[in-house]
């Protein structure tokens, strides 16, 4: 009996069903302002680590009705891949989960090991994603390979940007999470590796794209700002921003072109002021769309 127990407490830590329904549900909460984003925040910070610390005796991961999935554990200098389970990335599963009837075609921007594109293809997308560095994409399709997708999405060994060619891309060796194109982020850490990439045009990928996630590390204003109001007709994306500079941009171009941004930080409420963007990811994400809401309705 004392064995029974001991094996059913770990399959319920391997189990974030509570956590995601409760998210799904309470989704004017998101804030990371707020008591229950702070308490919910705890909870799934241990069943993740239990997670990856029983990896070997059961592999499968199941976030609720989003997915279920193998994650194995991975390095990336000082972070590795139980730090990509945050609650804020559990939020944009949800978003995902709900949206999946809306969103065709998607593309992940600075898609690292390839969780992003993992939850998206398991609900039904159909994912192209972007990611310059090596050692991100050999894990990215091992990843693929043991979750059965890798023939379902497309990788493009590219960075993104505002213009097609070239452009230098640095390897942060502490935090490969925090690779970057030159000159995106205006203070660097630690040991870096320098390595020329191809680059895409943001403008030239979008069509045909219903929804975009978006991580690309300091580039983000440089994409939208370089945008106009139709290349959002029929395009959703939801992204974070890392600074009050790339704040100030995104809120004045989409200003005008009437692009509605939806924050996190306001618990997905339209902004209308600038202090209502998060200038940090530690603030959460901003959802960009032309319609006059956010789906946040369970299906």
């Amino acid at each position: 009996m004392t064995c029974l127990v001991i094996g059913l407490r770990v399959l319920f830590k391997m189990n974030l069903d509570r956590e995601i329904k409760i998210l799904i549900k309470n989704y004017r909460k998101h804030s990371p302002e707020t008591i229950f984003y702070k308490k919910l925040k705890r909870s799934i910070e241990k069943k993740i680590i239990s997670y990856f610390q029983n990896y070997k005796k059961q592999k499968n991961l199941k976030l609720g009705k989003i997915a279920t999935i193998k994650f194995p554990f991975f390095k990336m200098g000082n972070i590795n891949s139980s730090h990509l389970f945050g609650i804020d990335e559990l939020i944009i599963f949800c978003f995902y989960y709900l949206n999946k009837k809306n969103y065709l075609n998607s593309l992940d921007l600075g898609a690292n090991i390839g969780l992003h594109s993992l939850i998206m293809t398991k609900n039904k997308m159909n994912v192209t994603c972007y990611e310059p560095d090596n050692f991100h994409i050999k894990q990215m399709v091992k990843n693929f390979k043991i979750n059965n997708c890798f023939k379902k999405v497309k990788i493009k060994k590219k960075a993104v940007s505002n213009h097609r060619g070239k452009v230098k891309f640095l390897r942060i060796l502490g935090n490969t999470t925090g690779n970057h194109i030159e000159g995106s982020k205006r203070k660097v850490y630690g040991k870096i590796e320098k390595e020329i990439v191809n680059c895409d045009n943001f403008k030239s990928i979008i069509k045909g794209n219903d929804f975009i996630k978006m991580d690309v590390e300091g580039v983000e204003a440089k994409l939208i700002c370089s945008t106009n109001s139709k290349h959002w007709i029929n395009t959703d994306a939801i992204l974070e921003i890392g600074s009050f500079v790339n704040a100030k941009k995104i809120f004045s171009h989409c200003n005008k072109i009437r692009l509605n941004i939806f924050s996190q930080k306001k618990n997905w409420k339209q902004v209308n002021k600038l202090k209502d963007l998060p200038k940090t990811y530690k603030e959460g994400s901003v959802f960009l769309t032309s319609k006059n809401n956010m789906n946040w309705i369970s299906n």
